[in-house]
């Protein structure tokens, strides 16, 4: 009987560090991306994103050759 009884305990043991590990990789997960959110550029327009935020310009145009 006291063989059950360690053996149930240390499986209880293993679960419990388990869901700690969980809890505490989900919780540096989620503060990272809170950080990284919070941290990063108020710029939500999508015209000036696909522009480069008005620092790129329009490739310029070459002649076309036909032959």
């Amino acid at each position: 009987m006291t063989g059950t009884i360690t053996v149930t305990a240390a499986a209880g043991l293993r679960d419990s560090s388990q869901t700690m590990s969980l809890v505490a990789f989900t919780s540096v997960a989620t503060i990272t991306l809170l950080l990284c959110v919070m941290t990063g550029p108020d710029r939500d327009d999508l015209d000036e994103f696909y522009t480069g935020y008005g620092s790129l310009s329009p490739a310029p145009q070459r002649p076309c050759h036909s032959r």
